[in-house]
């Protein structure tokens, strides 16, 4: 969905000129460079065109200079600049579908998914998923009826720049079976074309005949598109870039296939692939002119509509097509997703809250006086909302403070609490704990733990509970349903409600201590219960182990190389096999289907009969240690494969550049997560300066500082409500 930026070589003066000022040329020798390179470029060498070579470049070198003036007020200067990396796209890998693009589109996903207004609560599969397009339920009443719009863009291949027709093609066919892969039908094609300023106009025709094949070839009309200069008057050379979207409709819940739906048990099929744009371009590339034929056909299309016509997607838990990294790089893609390994455990905790907080309000309590929190506490013990919320209108009708207690009779407290599980007990306590703060603390409840855990019946749960919500203390009070959510989500792995209160204070911010308290218990009770937990109307199901696995254990891949092999096209498998070219790094443009069993001899009987060749190559299993991709060879042996740092080299320029590691990977990824960092944070500071400030003084300034836990909530209102005023009387 965010996966497809593609490199473009083409001559960007502007860029050139700025990066020969900065590392201080002398204005002369950026002239006469620029000039020189215009007139080859641009001019063909043309020597009656010097003079306008020298004006462009003059143009070029005084627009550039008032760019870098500089800018005082802070801002403006932080607005007009970008957050800076140090970190290149091709130093990195970014396009190449491997670790460091992985790496990379995580960050751009969490950007486009970072919805701090919560605005957006329609959206079935957004960005954070990283799935092949994203859905939004347009439905009147949100998650009930089951419309939705499932939305694609593909970019096309930057080799194809000077084969547009080509490039047409595979890009509109990769954007339609994003479409397909999710269950939904193809509605809409739409273009998007950029050719630089020196390229033959004939190129934006032949792109667009290409779309218009596989236009007419699936029944989906191409129906809007944009076509610009890339860079303006800025770069020069003729290369093209572009990319083609895709609009599709679902009409029921269950026929959304998400990654996210994988299950262990699921087996694991594929149709057979003759690859897209990548294989083309290696045959281009490497000579092999004959294997480009062999790329043009819609099986793929043809595969998916015959699973709708015969109504059987809703036997099918996912669906993906083999493009990005190959199988390496989907399975990899798909075994982070299983195994959560896309996020820390603070930032999932800190989502999870943020979602439950629409469905759950902070407990019922009669006051906020110490001695009614305790006593509702001791109240609420093993007892429903409702009935703890009637009991305790009842007593504070009549107690409000222990002295009140002792003047009563035992029998009027019971009467009074009797709704309540085990409400002679309690009565019995409330009277034990009365006599206590009367005799040791002047009527008073104490306000630390070591004192409220002498209390007759108050153990660590209704302590925090006091602590928390009396006398507003940073706490995590730990009960049956707290410990239980924690472990079964996969926050923490503990075996007593001690542990988990530890161990989640070393991933949650202060700021939602008490917090996950009041909505853990309340969903406990209502979806995630002990025994049968309601999985289906789960709203963090996504981030739960238990609901993506069925038991909460790591999950593997399994693949049977043979079987692979054999699906993939003779043609094109030989070219790889002769180029030394791993096949399962590369795209194959096969589909991916995640299937139970028992569904699998029907899926794979229909597709046949159609004309479809399809097999069984892997099976999604659990694991006693790391989720791994296993690959599994003609003897049976059994090895675990990860994907490169870039996609299989298919050309030769590739070869040059490598598919191994950087030796400074993790500072890279270091100096790339500081520049997304801060691109949220000016992402922030935008929306307040633009007029979102009272929103942030709402619920959701919790959201955004306690991802900021060094600056309180007060002070960080302050700090920037001060900012908006003086930027706007500065601006």
């Amino acid at each position: 969905m965010f996966g497809d930026f593609r490199t473009c070589f083409k001559m960007d003066i502007e860029g050139y000129c700025r990066r020969e000022l900065k590392k201080g040329i002398k204005e002369k020798e950026i002239l006469s460079e620029i000039s020189d390179l215009i007139l080859k470029i641009k001019f063909n060498s043309d020597k009656s065109k010097s003079d306008k070579a020298k004006l462009l470049a003059e143009a070029v070198l005084e627009e550039v200079k008032k760019t870098n003036k500089k800018i005082d007020n802070k801002f403006l200067n932080d607005l007009l600049n970008f957050p800076k990396s140090n970190v290149s796209m091709g130093e990195i890998g970014v396009g190449s579908r491997g670790k460091g693009d992985f790496f990379v589109h995580e960050k751009i996903c969490g950007i486009a998914s970072n919805n701090i207004s919560g605005k957006f609560t329609n959206v079935i599969v957004g960005a954070k998923e990283h799935d092949d397009a994203g859905i939004v339920d347009i439905s009147e009443n949100v998650g009930k009826n089951g419309n939705f719009i499932v939305v694609s863009v593909d970019g096309t291949h930057s080799r194809l720049s000077e084969y547009p027709f080509i490039a047409g093609f595979h890009v509109a066919r990769a954007s339609l079976r994003d479409i397909y892969v999710k269950g939904a039908k193809p509605v809409a094609l739409l273009d998007d074309l950029h050719l630089a300023d020196d390229g033959d106009v004939g190129k934006l025709f032949d792109f667009v005949a290409g779309i218009s094949a596989v236009s007419e070839l699936s029944d989906v009309p191409l129906v809007a598109g944009s076509t610009l200069r890339i860079g303006g008057d800025m770069v020069i050379g003729e290369r093209m870039v572009s990319c083609v979207g895709a609009v599709g409709i679902i009409n029921a819940p269950n026929l959304i296939k998400a990654r996210k739906n994988v299950h262990v048990g699921d087996k694991i099929l594929m149709t057979s692939g003759a690859g897209g744009g990548t294989i083309a371009t290696t045959a281009i590339y490497s000579g092999n002119f004959d294997v480009v034929p062999e790329t043009l056909n819609i099986s793929f299309i043809k595969a998916c509509k015959i699973l709708h016509e015969k109504n059987l997607l809703h036997k099918i838990d996912a669906m993906l097509d083999v493009t990005n990294g190959g199988i390496r790089g989907d399975a990899y893609e798909v075994l982070n997703l299983l195994n959560k390994k896309d996020e820390d455990e603070k930032t999932k905790i800190i989502k999870i809250i943020e979602i439950l907080r629409t469905d759950y309000k902070e407990f019922f309590y009669s006051g906020k006086e110490p001695f009614s929190v305790l006593i509702s506490t001791l109240l609420s013990q093993r007892t429903k909302d409702a009935k703890t919320k009637q009991a305790g209108e009842n007593l504070f009708k009549f107690i409000s403070k222990p002295e009140d207690v002792l003047k009563c009779d035992l029998r009027e407290i019971e009467n009074a609490i009797k709704k309540v599980n085990f409400y002679k007990t309690k009565a019995k306590r409330i009277v034990e704990i009365s006599k206590i703060l009367i005799e040791e603390y002047n009527g008073n409840v104490p306000d630390n733990e070591d004192d409220l855990l002498k209390l007759s019946g108050v153990g660590r749960k209704t302590a925090n509970c006091v602590l928390a919500f009396a006398f507003d203390r940073q706490a995590i009070p730990v009960d049956t349903h707290v410990h239980r959510i924690s472990n079964r989500i996969g926050m923490v792995n503990t075996k007593n409600p001690n542990d988990t209160e530890n161990d989640l204070k070393k991933i949650l911010p202060e700021d939602y201590w008490k917090t996950i308290n009041y909505l853990f218990v309340q969903h406990g009770q209502k979806i995630c219960k002990p025994l049968k937990p309601n999985c289906e109307k789960c709203k963090i199901k996504e981030y739960c182990n238990y609901s993506l696995t069925g038991a909460g254990k790591n999950v593997s891949l399994k693949f049977y190389e043979p079987k692979i092999k054999n699906l993939i096209n003779k043609k094109v498998y030989s070219m790889l096999k002769n180029l030394n070219i791993d096949e399962l790094g590369v795209s194959l443009d096969s589909l991916m289907l995640f299937v139970p069993p028992e569904n699998c001899g029907e899926i794979i009987k229909n597709l046949r009969d159609g004309g479809i060749e399809i097999d069984e190559i892997g099976e999604v299993i659990e694991s006693k240690t790391e989720g791994k991709i296993l690959l599994t060879d003609k003897n049976n042996n059994e090895k675990a494969v990860e994907p490169l740092f870039r996609e299989s080299a298919y050309t030769k320029i590739k070869k040059v550049v490598g598919e191994q590691t950087p030796e400074k990977f993790e500072e890279m990824k270091k100096n790339v997560d500081n520049a997304y960092r801060d691109a949220l944070k000016k992402k922030e500071e935008i929306l307040k300066f633009i007029g979102l400030a009272p929103f942030f003084e709402s619920s959701a300034v919790k959201k955004v500082t306690s991802l900021r836990s060094d600056i309180s909530k007060t002070s960080f209102l302050k700090l920037h409500q001060k900012k908006i005023t003086s930027l706007r009387s500065e601006i």
